[in-house]
């Protein structure tokens, strides 16, 4: 039993006022880099995929740059 707890309740679908990062931020970087692998998985042959780090880079730049200096 702890005296210094207090529980809360969190309303279902918050995401977006609680964790803003995960968002405006995480999720446009997320759905970018998977579109542009994808793209590339399409347009070339299967095997292993190689300078995963530009598509890190190119996936960062398409993110809103409204989106980072909220």
């Amino acid at each position: 039993h702890l005296d210094n707890v207090e529980v809360k309740l969190i309303p279902k679908h918050c995401t977006s006022i609680l964790q803003p990062l995960d968002i405006g931020i995480i999720k446009p970087f997320r759905q970018n880099f998977r579109r542009l692998l994808s793209e590339h998985q399409d347009q070339n042959p299967p095997r292993r995929t190689t300078g995963i780090s530009d598509y890190i880079k190119r996936a960062w730049n398409l993110v809103p740059e409204f989106s980072i200096y909220i």
